[in-house]
């Protein structure tokens, strides 16, 4: 058996436990549940104890294990993500066809941006829906992190070195932070080929109910074209939007079974 196969094994023994766990949430020993799997118990403790350490389950009692905080806390980001990315979509793909431009939706999953939506989704660009890209030389990821807390944004900083993609990426953590001040003072972001060079965009950001940034949009094209009011108009009417649709679905009242 090859180290990769062996890695893999590990991975879906693990996987199936946690599911397996999380079905049960605490009601019966370890041993009950991995009996189930045919796992023998030393691998199902040292499967366990890694579970626990990645903050994935907690133990309920002896020998019992249930989902952590942390467990359900990312079960609802995704699914956050999902209804976000359910609302946006009709009003970015109006928005992409009166701009004649690709836009994006994304979100900050760690220290990356996600994108959640991509329209028109089969525009032949690098890009596409569910993929990483660094925050710091991307129009979305800079909204991203130039609302964020004066703390998280250090910590940020501090765990460069940023690289340059192109000749235009701005990578001195403290030139990053002067642009991201004026990121913030001006409520919008520009990429200015600092991801791929021939390509620009223009981002905006998405607010909850709080006024707290949740996401952002953009709007690209190659080559570049320069910042106007009139697109920065449709990207903030478009963000407004998405704003209210989501407000309508989270106060909506629950459907009757």
């Amino acid at each position: 058996m090859t180290g990769k196969e062996t890695e893999s094994g590990a991975v879906d023994r693990a996987l199936a436990l946690l599911a397996a766990l999380l079905a049960d949430n605490g009601e019966r020993p370890l041993a009950a549940v991995a009996a189930d799997l045919a796992l023998p118990l030393s691998t199902a403790h040292r499967l366990v104890a890694a579970l626990v350490r990645h903050g994935l389950l907690i133990r309920v009692g002896q020998g019992r294990y249930a989902a952590s905080a942390g467990l359900t806390q990312l079960g609802a980001a995704a699914r956050s993500h999902a209804l976000l990315a359910r609302v946006a979509r009709p009003a970015l793909r109006r928005l992409a066809g009166a701009t004649g431009m690709v836009v994006h939706l994304g979100v900050m999953r760690g220290d990356m941006v996600t994108y959640l939506v991509k329209e028109p989704i089969d525009f032949p660009l690098f890009t596409r829906e569910g993929m990483e890209l660094e925050a710091y030389c991307s129009g979305i990821g800079k909204l991203l992190l130039a609302h964020l807390p004066d703390e998280a944004l250090d910590q940020y900083l501090a765990n460069g070195p940023f690289v340059a993609l192109t000749r235009a990426t701005i990578i001195v953590p403290e030139a990053i932070r002067a642009h991201l001040a004026q990121v913030r003072a001006h409520d919008f972001a520009t990429d200015a080929e600092e991801v791929v060079e021939g390509l620009g965009c223009i981002a905006v950001p998405i607010r909850d109910a709080g006024g707290a940034v949740i996401a952002a949009l953009s709007a690209s094209a190659s080559p570049p074209r320069p910042v106007s009011a009139p697109v920065l108009r449709r990207l903030r009417r478009c963000a407004g939007e998405i704003e209210r649709a989501l407000a309508g679905v989270r106060t909506s009242p629950a459907r009757s079974p």
